[in-house]
This record gives structure tokens, sequence and C-alpha cells, in this order.
């Protein structure tokens, strides 16, 4: 870019001296044309690499979200594999909490007999 710079000034001060003819400004404008070119090459390259980029990044999260999606579907079908456990799991507490209620039930009648009995 300084050199882009550096030769259009120069042009600039030859142009005013010479005609378009001169070699001095022929040449000149032959730098500047070469210049330009080099930067265009460059930008198409750095221009080049980051759409690679930007294209890996794109699969990376691509995949991710491929990653996530399938592990949500595995998280599903885990779940509903499992539901017939926790169901019976639920059910067990719910049979060991009437159990310890009709055990105390029994224990209170027993003792209400004994009361009445000695009576």
């Amino acid at each position: 870019m300084e050199k882009l710079t550096e030769a259009q000034v120069r042009l600039a001060g030859v142009i005013s001296d010479f005609s378009d003819k001169n070699p001095e400004v022929i040449r000149t404008r032959e730098v500047i044309k070469m210049l330009e070119k080099g930067i265009e090459e460059r930008l198409d390259g750095i221009l080049g690499g980051l759409k690679v980029r930007v294209e890996s990044a794109k699969a990376g999260m691509e995949e991710l979200h491929d990653a996530t999606d399938q592990l949500k579907r595995t998280d599903i079908k885990t779940a509903i594999l499992r539901r017939p456990y926790f169901d019976a799991r639920a059910d067990l507490e719910s049979l060991k909490v009437n159990r310890e209620r009709i055990r105390l039930r029994i224990t209170q009648v027993k003792i209400d007999a004994a009361i009445e009995g000695g009576k």
C-alpha cells in the first residue's frame, strides 16, 4: 500500500512535468497497475482464506447441531424406555407407604382391643 501511494505521488509529479506519452509517465502507470494487481490478488487470497474459514466454521457448527439433535433423540428414546421403571418405582413407593399405614392401623386395632379386653 505504501509503495502504491508513493507511485501515485510520483505519477502526479511526473504528469505535471511531462506528457502522457513520456516513458517515465508510462513506466509509473505500469508500476501503479502492477501494484494494484498485486493488492487485488492479495485481497482475493485473503478473502478466499476467510471464505474457507467461514465454511469450516459452518461445517463445524452443522456437525455440532447434528450431534445435539442426535443426543436429544437418544435422550427422548432413553426416557421412553425408562418410563416403565420410574412408574414401577413410584408404585412401589406408594405401596410401601400404604403397607406402613396398614401396619400402623393393625397395631392400633390390637392395642385398642387389648385395652377393651383389659377393662
